[in-house]
């Protein structure tokens, strides 16, 4: 217990917005320059559903940061800049860093700090020189602090990392950062740093670059708060490990195997760098990190959707034989718990009306219920769109009971595709690796209030 609660002070220590976890409920007053932010919020009390904006008018589902900014309004670790604003790209200051950790623990006295910049009467002074008397902070060099620059990538995992050290929380954890192309770039005191918030997650690359020099924004430090409270936090309602089954229908998406003429060589989801980059691996890291080992096997439905197109609201009964058989031999073995769904690539929009597609996927849906009644079921709308596909998606989310909706259309956009990085266009419309992570991140949302019904507690040993 005394190590839980360590690790969560740390998490939330992290933002201008605190959690306090403490025996009452307590009220935390930040001002930073202005920037004032007060959050009553009950110990304790951590929700991992992260499906909600709460109206901020700057944060849309499909953006990358999405999952971490509705995960941190939900908890009040952090607010929006204004009532209808989050301003996720907005930097943070090395002194609100520090200043938060400062108060965080109490406002301690310490000797005054010897740094040029930092003057007496400084609305930070105080924190700059506790954190310097305790090896959190060093400067920049030449006796200087830089109290007002924006905090880099690389120094804030590197107070994130001796802060652990000063806490007495293990650091051990390391990876090397040779994957990386500008690891070369890391500063040397960042490094060991930054590979340990690696190894643990919680700094990751941005289109495969570390970009150590870049500036920490409030959407990455919203991330980072994120993933250290799922990964590191034991969870109060749901504890590792436990065996989670899971059965995934997919296209292209979710694998392809080699094909020499497209210039394609993987043999896994299509256009993903490498196997542990595609989405059900990435799913799959999510998933086994908070629920313990999980099983899962999947299943390529692009025959189904190539029947959808021929047979218009047919029958679809034969098309469906085949994967028919592959469900019911995985169900009785490994009952699933969870099946999504990821389909509609390869149907194409050209005369599709939404009841059509609506009634091939309740097909499938009802294939699924005849041999995994109790489980939940995630689905998604078409990576590339259609309208008619998306109304269908939406019609049966609302209609059928244990659907979710992964909305994958909200990622169509250049940045999530692998442009540039193949010659053949189909290819090259498939989500790259940040494509890849995005759309993880959306099932692995749609799914929490499914396996939250769904898995019972694991007792510890």
């Amino acid at each position: 217990m005394r190590k839980r609660l360590l690790c969560l002070r740390l998490a939330v220590a992290l933002l201008c917005s605190v959690l306090p976890i403490a025996p009452v409920a307590a009220l935390y007053d930040c001002d930073f320059d202005n920037h004032d932010v007060t959050y009553p919020v009950e110990s304790g009390q951590l929700y991992f559903d992260k499906d909600k904006k709460d109206g901020m008018t700057d944060v849309n589902d499909g953006d990358w940061f999405a999952p971490s900014v509705y995960f941190v309004l939900k908890n009040g670790l952090m607010k929006g800049v204004s009532e209808f604003v989050f301003s996720p790209d907005a930097p943070m200051t090395r002194a609100m860093l520090v200043t938060v950790l400062w108060r965080y623990e109490g406002e301690p006295k310490a000797a005054a700090n010897t740094f040029s910049d930092v003057k007496a009467g400084a609305w930070y002074f105080d924190a700059v020189s506790w954190a310097a008397a305790n090896g959190v902070v060093d400067g920049v060099g030449n006796n200087k602090f830089d109290p007002d620059g924006n905090i880099t990538r690389e120094q804030m995992a590197t107070i994130f990392y001796r802060y652990c050290n000063w806490k007495g929380i293990d650091t051990g954890k390391q990876t090397s950062l040779s994957g990386f192309p500008d690891a070369g770039k890391v500063s040397s005191y960042a490094k060991t740093a930054l590979q340990w918030t690696v190894a643990e997650g919680l700094v990751g690359g941005s289109d495969g670059k570390l970009l150590p020099q870049g500036n920490a924004t409030r959407a990455q430090v919203a991330t980072i708060l994120m993933r250290f409270i799922e990964k590191v936090v034991e969870q109060p309602t749901v504890a590792a490990p436990y065996d989670l089954n899971m059965y995934m229908f997919g296209n292209s998406i979710l694998y392809h195997g080699q094909s020499e003429g497209i210039g394609w060589f993987g043999n896994w989801g299509m256009a993903a760098s490498s196997a542990e980059k595609d989405y059900a691996h990435r799913l799959n890291v999510r998933l086994a990190e908070k629920y313990g080992e999980v099983s899962y096997a999947t299943s390529t439905i692009v025959a189904y959707e190539t029947a959808i197109v021929a047979q218009d609201h047919a029958d679809y009964s034969a098309a469906l034989t085949s994967y028919t058989e592959q469900f019911r031999a995985y169900c009785a073995e490994d009952m699933p718990e969870i099946v999504t769904i990821q389909m509609g690539e390869n149907v194409s929009d050209i005369g599709l009306s939404a009841s059509q597609y609506k009634n091939a996927v309740m097909q499938l849906i009802s294939m699924i219920r005849t041999y995994a009644p109790d489980c939940g079921i995630v689905l998604c709308t078409p990576f590339w769109g259609g309208d008619a596909k998306i109304t269908a998606v939406e019609q049966i989310a609302a209609e059928a009971d244990n659907v979710q909706i992964a909305r994958l259309d909200t990622l169509n956009t250049d940045e999530n595709k692998a442009i540039g990085l193949f010659e053949h266009a189909g290819v090259a419309a498939h989500p790259n690796d940040a494509g890849m992570e995005k759309i993880a991140a959306l099932i692995f949302n749609a799914m929490e209030p499914l396996i939250a019904e769904k898995v019972q507690p694991h007792e510890q040993s």
